[in-house]
């Protein structure tokens, strides 16, 4: 029951016949959950060797619903997170591979032109850029004894959700230098893409710090190749901000900081 509160997991007895269907048996629609129009802001901070991952969830004010339902991208390779919630919320890690927050009881969730926060996930994978799912509440259907068809439309709980981009964990996909030069540009191209980096300038500045690491790495020069890495580094702090939106001279907002922080940093310790 607890996760089906949470993100309407529990859809057995919606769609599982207790006879063979006909054609003239009823349609199964699961309602529209994705009539919500959210921004979603991340923070995250190093704690010994675990990172905290805070979320703060705003729903836009043409929104045509509140958002009763929240999620982000869990990671499939760490086995020790540990999730809070806001007051009268509760969380779960889904079996769809999601850690993911639901509104207690019959209360309404976030309404338009309100923000909560307090959803925080800790674990010991490093920030990278997941999907978030976003829910109104809905009645799901009804049938009676024996006629409730054997498939559902709009059962599939990530396609009837609204989906953004935010930070979550996710493990580095190498042990290689070079490769994790080559996440960090991806990393830096995919921030730049979703405007989490405001200017095309600042793009291109970090993107020459990191083109810099990879050849001088290629060539066997560390040393050289640590002190562009610094130099990233140094860029990325002195120009972000602690907020989504920041003013215009601070290009690097508080997500793009993360996943190129943190990730640089753990590059710049192997070197």
């Amino acid at each position: 029951m607890r996760l089906g509160l949470i993100l309407g997991l529990a859809l057995m007895a919606l769609c599982a016949a207790n006879g063979a269907p006909d054609a003239q048996q009823s349609r199964c629609v699961f309602p529209r959950a994705d009539e919500v129009n959210p921004s979603v802001s991340a923070t995250v901070v190093k704690n010994g060797g675990r990172f905290d991952y805070s979320y703060s969830v705003t729903v836009l004010a043409d929104s045509p619903k509140p958002v009763s339902q929240f999620a982000v991208a869990a990671s499939s390779t760490d086995n020790t997170p540990t999730l809070l919630a806001p007051l009268n919320w509760l969380s779960v890690i889904s079996p769809i591979g999601y850690y993911a927050w639901g509104v207690r009881g019959q209360a309404q969730g976030i309404p338009r032109g309100s923000s909560l926060s307090g959803f925080r996930v800790t674990t010991s994978e490093p920030p990278g850029i997941v999907r978030f799912l976003a829910r109104n509440r809905t009645e799901r259907p009804t049938f009676p004894r024996g006629e409730a068809p054997e498939t559902c439309e709009n059962a599939g709980i990530v396609d009837n959700s609204f989906k953004g981009s935010t930070v979550g964990p996710q493990a580095p996909p190498s042990e290689s230098s070079v490769d994790l030069v080559n996440h960090l540009i991806s990393l830096l191209d995919e921030s730049r893409r979703l405007h989490w980096i405001a200017t095309p300038g600042a793009h291109q500045d970090l993107l020459a710090r990191l083109e810099a690491t990879k050849r001088t790495l290629a060539s066997g020069d560390t040393a050289t190749a640590r002190g562009a890495l610094q130099t990233f580094l140094d860029e990325v702090s002195a120009r972000s901000c602690p907020a989504q939106a920041c003013p215009g001279s601070q290009p690097i907002n508080s997500s793009a900081y993360a996943v190129l922080f943190f990730n640089a940093q753990a590059l710049l310790r192997r070197l």
